[in-house]
């Protein structure tokens, strides 16, 4: 009797945590940046089969895509399934990848080399001072995401800078914001955005060029956007193994 009172206070604990997970979960409507976060091989990115992804797209449409850790990226032009752009007519090819004088910054040979070896940006024929903008459609009210940003330095020139104002809007009414210098140094880089989608179902993340001396806009590598599992999932295993303990203090009590 003694051990099946102690397996009910785990499972009573159990149940609470979860509880706990969900109230935080619905306040914070405002999304979480993490970041600019150095990466250097496909492991760093956290990239992988057993996560369920809503975008991962590879700028340019080239019909040459970036493979990650098994998982198929899409070469993607300025719109398509699930996503708009705005403001990046200019393309740079895998051809030309270090015409700025920076390599990648990525393993040779891996799949993020590859994911950041061509780009689109706002030219300098598009006007000065325009923002650019990704938007992802498509998605869950409600339901959490991650959002992956992934870059690198293009100017080896350090005494050069491109700082870009980062918005993130994702429809809760409240935007979050972050300054970032692309070319801070050869190292590629990640920022991750953990977010709960509003009411539009819509993620728009805009680039607006830093205040910069000569204009040097945003380059637009590749993202990925994936589904965070739901609190009641993490509850569900929590659950069985309260259960399975429970299950076995029994047998040993039998024995004993």
């Amino acid at each position: 009797m003694r051990g099946i009172g102690i397996s009910r206070r785990a499972l009573r604990l159990c149940f609470a945590a979860p509880v706990v997970c969900l109230s935080v979960g619905t306040a914070a409507l405002g999304g979480t940046i993490t970041g600019p976060t150095v990466i250097g091989t496909d492991a760093d990115t956290g990239i992988g089969t057993g996560t369920t992804y809503t975008h991962l797209l590879d700028f340019i449409a080239d019909s040459s895509a970036a493979k990650i850790n098994g998982v198929q990226f899409l070469a993607a032009g300025r719109s398509g399934t699930g996503f708009t752009t705005g403001n990046i007519p200019g393309q740079i090819l895998e051809s030309q990848y270090n015409l700025g004088g920076s390599e990648t910054g990525a393993e040779t040979g891996s799949g993020l080399e590859k994911l950041l070896k061509d780009f689109y940006y706002n030219s300098t024929n598009n006007g000065l001072g325009q923002s650019e903008t990704v938007t992802l459609t498509g998605l869950t009210a409600g339901r959490s995401y991650r959002l992956k940003l992934f870059y690198r330095q293009w100017d080896a020139n350090l005494a050069n800078t491109r700082f870009t104002d980062l918005t993130f809007n994702n429809g809760s009414g409240t935007n979050d914001t972050l300054r970032v210098n692309e070319d801070e140094s050869d190292a590629a880089r990640m920022i991750v955005y953990d977010y709960t989608a509003g009411p539009t179902g819509r993620l728009v993340v805009s680039f607006a060029e830093g205040g910069n001396a000569s204009p040097a806009s945003w380059h637009q590598y590749g993202l990925s956007n994936e589904v965070v599992p739901e609190p009641g999932a993490l509850a569900l295993g929590c659950l069985c193994a309260v259960g399975f303990l429970a299950r076995r203090r029994s047998r040993l009590a039998a024995q004993a």
